[in-house]
């Protein structure tokens, strides 16, 4: 059997990506207008792997990223429109793709978007590194979602080193 899923690891590698690339286009443009896309696309890139690993039919990103293009365009300040976009991940990711009781949800949520989230606007970002950074540090604090969770990865022999030891690590704490 071929390794299908593997969101911690998945998730940890698109935050690498996302990171370099805004690392990139932010030494060549820097324009509003053009980050909103940028972390709409990712948004979006995203949204899209969360589908694949729920099983979740791509019909059902329909609605969430139309809002996110529309939120792009429109004239919204750049506070205002990350902070929509941490609320429509949230929903997206815990009531569409991996549905959750809804109290679970909502604090599991609140916990991951408040700390990715006051992460970034912590650190202030200003230069395309610090940017980058922001970036891997959001993603990083996304992938702990999936540990939570608990989530069931398929898997063969060949299993990721990375959710190797995360497993490993769960059992010891579980026996404490």
């Amino acid at each position: 059997m071929k390794i299908t899923k593997f969101p911690v690891t998945m998730t940890i590698f698109f935050a690498l990506m996302s990171g370099l690339f805004i690392m990139l286009l932010s030494n060549y443009i820097y324009h509003p207008l053009i980050f909103k896309i940028f972390i709409a696309l990712n948004l979006i890139a995203y949204s899209f792997l969360l589908s694949s690993w729920g099983e979740v039919p791509l019909s059902k990103n329909l609605i969430p990223v139309i809002i996110v293009l529309y939120l792009t365009i429109s004239g919204i300040k750049l506070h205002l429109f990350l902070m929509t976009n941490l609320f429509i991940l949230s929903y997206f990711r815990s009531f569409i793709c991996f549905k959750q009781p809804l109290l679970k949800g909502i604090i599991i949520e609140i916990i991951l978007c408040f700390g990715g989230g006051s992460l970034i606007f912590l650190f202030n970002p200003i230069s395309s590194v610090s940017w980058a950074i922001s970036m891997w540090m959001f993603f990083l604090i996304q992938s702990i979602y999936f540990i939570f969770n608990n989530y069931n990865e398929t898997h063969d022999n060949n299993m990721d080193p990375f959710e190797v030891s995360r497993k490993q690590v769960e059992e010891i704490l579980s026996g404490i």
